[in-house]
Order: structure tokens, then sequence, then C-alpha cells
């Protein structure tokens, strides 16, 4: 081969390599305003908290930790700008997820929609705050106002599947087997609730 002809040969093939790796959107980066979207969703879901006082604190630049007042340390809630987990933990191994919705926020055009091939109302959106209340608060706020009156959180562990669950009914006596070790903590009926 020639020179020339060497050189256009590979800048075809660098072509091509770019060509396969081009995205149809731009890559998420947490910038200033992914921040303040996220801080802004996080204080939206304390304020319209109806049924239980919540309290966020920031644990690193982009993920709060959300306290639900009266319920118990073993519950954990972290919320990112990529998922919300509702997470239910006795032990490092000993531990189920009650709730976990995620997104996928783009920004293409002007406004946010969520990639997630599983959304259903995927946008647009004119705000990011909005897109990450719809698909990651609502759900949080949806479940914490269906917890039943007298209702008990409980953490099975059957034969290495561990199951959490909210429910107004006591364990089964079968279930209290030393296989089956529930742990079981009294939840607060809430400020609604008279």
């Amino acid at each position: 081969m020639k020179v020339t002809q060497r050189a256009k040969w590979r800048y075809q093939q660098v072509r091509q390599a770019r060509r396969q790796i081009r995205y149809k959107f731009k890559p998420f980066k947490h910038t200033r305003v992914t921040r303040r979207a996220l801080a802004a969703m996080v204080q939206r879901v304390v304020d319209q908290s109806q049924r239980y006082t919540l309290r966020a604190h920031k644990t690193r630049q982009d993920e709060y930790k959300i306290v639900i007042n009266g319920w118990p340390d073993a519950v954990q809630v972290t919320v990112g700008v990529h998922s919300l987990s509702f997470l239910v933990m006795q032990h490092a191994d000993f531990c189920d997820f009650l709730l976990w919705p995620d997104c996928m926020p783009r920004r293409k055009h002007g406004q946010w929609r969520c990639f997630d091939t599983g959304c259903l109302a995927s946008g647009p959106y004119h705000r990011l705050e909005d897109l990450l209340f719809n698909h990651l608060a609502e759900p949080f706020l949806e479940f914490l106002t269906k917890v039943p009156e007298q209702a008990q959180l409980m953490l099975y562990d059957m034969e290495g599947m561990h199951h959490a669950c909210v429910e107004a009914v006591k364990p089964l006596k079968r279930l209290d087997r030393p296989e089956h070790p529930v742990v079981c903590w009294p939840l607060p009926a809430g400020s609604d609730i008279v």
C-alpha cells in the first residue's frame, strides 16, 4: 500500500470505531444543576409526606439519606439521581428491599426524559426535579400512605432467602421456628391517623 492509501485506510478505521460508540444522547454527568434538582426533589418529598415526618441528610455529594421518624434504625432510605432504595437491614447478610424505584434521566432537546425500558411515563419533563419526583418519590410516598394501622415491619429468613414486609397481622407461629427467624418492629400510626 502506498502511504496515502494507508493513511486513508487508518482514517476510515478510526471513523468507524467512533461511529460505533456515538450516543444518541449525552451520558449523564453530575453537575451543579443536577445536584440542585436532587436537593429540591428531596425537599419536596419531606414537605409532601403527610403521614410520617421525614428528615433528610446529605451523605455524599450526589446522595441523600431519608429518616422516617418512629421507624426502626434498620430501615435505610437512600435517594440518588438514579434510584431510591428503601432497604431493611438487620445484619450485613440479612436484608431485603421494601421498595426500589429507579430512573435513567437523560436530557435531549432541552427536555428531560427517562430512558428506562420499563418506564411507562418517560416524559418529557421541563425540569429534572419533576422527573425525579414522579419516578422516585411518588412510589415512596404512596407506600408510606398505604401502611396499615397497627402495622409491624417484619424481616423473614426463609432458608437463605430474605423477605421484608409491612403487615397489620402478627407473624404466623409456624414461622417462629429457629430455621425461620423473624425480626419484628412495631411501627407508629403516623401523624394523620388518630
